[in-house]
């Protein structure tokens, strides 16, 4: 996984569902992990970013059809559950997971770590997702140095040319772990292709525009948001046409 071990927690495994995974990790776990990595980067053993992200019905939607997706997505280092829907088809399946971080929670958690390990952090995000991302960075006690905000325009579609910019940026401010308040699919490709070039410690999903979660993927199957919300990923699955030939399966990390 890029630092000489096993970034995760190992509290359970990875499982994997419809094209996206899920790991059996609670938010407290991914602040411990985020923890050790930054430790790892000042030792200078880190090789690359470790990658967090949140996996809701809509991204689990959206893997169903998008490969590209559910590639960027697998790829990351953590992924947390996000709302009941998903923690509900994995209990059904015989793989029960912690109960899903409030919304902000993993971005409060982790900026509290860092703000004891004395650890600063970047946010990168559209206008507002940004700006409430680094509210949420600020609120949290005790709260780590914030080394800037770095706003994106609505047509950012996370190119190597845009990457590379704001990498360029990030590593000018010196900051150790990176929030990234942008939607799906454009925060997973993001984050995806910044984890090599980035020079902090770790990429850490922010809540992104109020749209981007479960819409993204209900737009992708063509159905409306609320339905995913009301009847979670087996509908999803469904109207995928995934049902039960693809089970929730448990497999190691990378």
């Amino acid at each position: 996984m890029g630092t000489g071990g096993d970034r995760g927690a190992g509290r359970g495994g990875r499982f994997f569902l419809c094209g996206a995974a899920v790991d059996a990790l609670s938010a407290a776990d991914a602040a411990d992990v985020v923890a050790r990595v930054v430790a790892e980067r000042r030792a200078g053993r880190l090789r690359r970013a470790l990658t967090v992200l949140e996996v809701d019905a809509g991204a689990v939607a959206l893997a169903c059809r998008d490969a590209a997706f559910g590639r960027d997505l697998c790829g990351a280092d953590l992924l947390l559950a996000s709302g009941g829907p998903v923690r509900w088809m994995a209990a059904a399946l015989g793989a029960p997971l912690p109960p899903p971080p409030g919304t902000g929670e993993v971005v409060a958690r982790v900026a509290a770590r860092c703000g004891r390990e004395g650890a600063s952090a970047l946010v990168i995000g559209t206008a507002a997702a940004a700006a409430e991302a680094a509210r949420l960075v600020a609120a949290s006690r005790p709260a780590p140095a914030l080394a800037g905000v770095v706003e994106v325009g609505d047509g950012f579609a996370a190119g190597p040319d845009e990457v590379g910019r704001i990498c360029g940026l990030a590593s000018a401010a010196g900051a150790e772990v990176i929030f990234v308040a942008l939607a799906p699919p454009i925060r997973e490709r993001f984050m995806s292709r910044a984890r090599d070039l980035f020079p902090a410690a770790a990429l850490v999903a922010a809540p992104g525009p109020r749209d981007g979660r479960a819409g993204a993927g209900a737009r992708a199957l063509g159905v409306d948001a609320a339905l995913l919300s009301r009847f979670g990923v087996s509908l999803a699955a469904r109207l995928a046409g995934v049902g039960s030939s693809r089970p929730l399966r448990r497999g190691a990390r990378g």
